[in-house]
């Protein structure tokens, strides 16, 4: 009986769209006279959204992964659809990490080169 479990994570997995979608909204649609606020809110975005996904994904995707896993009553192929997402799940978040990594370190060599 983990379809609550189920329902909850499939709510915590698109918390990050709206960060993803207002971040590409606002690239799109990018003022000239305020480039300074428009930078702003777009981190403010990819900080949302890395934290989002990587919470929604890691920290409650595998706590889910394994409820569902181990429960007694749930199918065999809803367990393994489940460690199948987690998975995909680990390598998208191992891309956004590795990304957000690199975005952290710019400002750290462009001040060594200065």
């Amino acid at each position: 009986s983990c379809g609550g479990e189920l329902v909850l994570a499939l709510f915590m997995v698109e918390l990050s769209n709206p960060f993803y979608h207002t971040r590409a909204i606002l690239l799109s649609t990018r003022s000239k006279g305020n480039a300074n606020v428009w930078d702003g809110l777009v981190k403010i975005c990819e900080v949302g959204f890395a934290v989002s996904f990587l919470f929604g994904r890691l920290v409650f995707g595998t706590w889910c992964t394994f409820r569902t896993v181990t429960c007694p009553t749930t199918h065999v192929p809803i367990k393994v659809a489940g460690f199948g997402l987690w998975a995909v799940c680990l390598a998208w978040a191992k891309t956004i990490a590795m990304v957000a990594i690199g975005k952290a370190e710019i400002p750290s060599e462009h001040a060594k080169k200065e």
